[in-house]
């Protein structure tokens, strides 16, 4: 299960770098409230 959600999140960062590179306020907002979340369910 843990293995399927890393490569899950590695994906999902994947993704995120494609938003990344098409930068607009948007992608830019949702990586900072990804980050957001990742620091709430890790921290």
């Amino acid at each position: 299960m843990f293995i399927n959600l890393f490569a899950y999140f590695i994906t999902f960062s994947l993704n995120l770098c494609y938003l990344f590179v098409n930068t607009n306020l948007e992608s830019i907002y949702f990586v900072l409230v990804y980050f957001k979340a990742l620091g709430i369910i890790y921290g």
